[in-house]
């Protein structure tokens, strides 16, 4: 006789995305918490109108952010090898996409194929997308605690400041340039 065991679920986020994308994004997410813990996790999801909200097994992801907070303060080049295959994996989806080519005679098996290896690309990328969410979290939790130990409470404040500035334009600081 089998049983049935209910999961409890811990509330996520909910945001304004599109199924596909919400889907690949909890899939993504799914992956990395499955990665970090070593094992299983239950999710589910919800979707109305343009919402996504996803729901992870109860402590499952409060644990995957402890393994990687842990992994963060017992390798200080963690964080710089986790951007590095961020890099690589938004680089490798881009130049999948690029090789997306089709007419009007492209065969429907094509398109399909290109269609499944497009959301592969993005559920990976999607998974370090989760990641380095929470470890950005975790790495500037870090750098605050460090300052406050060597720095006195006034001076904490300044630095963090200091530090906030980025050193070269990336992102929409790049796009701002344009408008």
């Amino acid at each position: 006789m089998s049983c049935i065991k209910l999961v409890e679920y811990d509330f996520c986020w909910k945001r304004p995305y599109s199924v596909y994308y919400g889907a690949a994004a909890i899939i993504g997410g799914k992956n990395w918490v499955e990665d970090e813990v070593g094992h299983g996790v239950a999710v589910r999801a919800d979707a109305l109108s343009t919402w996504v909200c996803a729901y992870f097994e109860k402590g499952a992801l409060r644990q995957a952010t402890t393994h990687l907070r842990k992994n963060l303060e017992e390798n200080p080049s963690f964080l710089k090898q986790e951007l590095k295959k961020t890099r690589e994996s938004g680089t490798a989806f881009i130049a999948f996409s690029k090789t997306i080519k089709f007419a009007d005679e492209t065969p429907t098996s094509e398109l399909i194929s290109y269609y499944g290896k497009f959301y592969d690309y993005l559920v990976k990328y999607a998974f370090y997308l989760w990641k380095n969410f929470y470890l950005t979290e975790a790495a500037s939790e870090l750098f605050e605690k460090f300052l406050e130990e060597k720095l006195s409470k006034d001076e904490v404040a300044q630095a963090i400041a200091s530090y906030s500035n980025p050193s070269e334009k990336t992102g929409v600081l790049l796009i701002l340039d344009f408008l």
